[in-house]
């Protein structure tokens, strides 16, 4: 079961842990859960995490999940 981050992108879909998600740029990201800080956070398998923020999500769209899309990582 995916968990809602609690944010939704730009077109008001929620977003879930596992969702790819288009910034800005467009650097392919996916949300997920860092259990060592107990937060969201943007990463890529490219070494790339940020914090997830509040105004994060304006111009940012969910185009797939890591379950449906994996190709999208790599």
């Amino acid at each position: 079961v995916m968990e809602s981050i609690g944010f939704k992108d730009g077109y008001g879909k929620e977003i879930y842990e596992g969702d790819f998600i288009l910034i800005d740029g467009g650097l392919i990201v996916y949300a997920k859960r860092d259990d060592l800080n107990c937060r969201f956070i943007w990463a890529n398998d490219s070494g790339f995490e940020a914090l997830i923020g509040k105004g994060d999500n304006n111009s940012n769209n969910v185009i797939g999940n890591i379950y449906e899309n994996p190709e999208l990582i790599s």
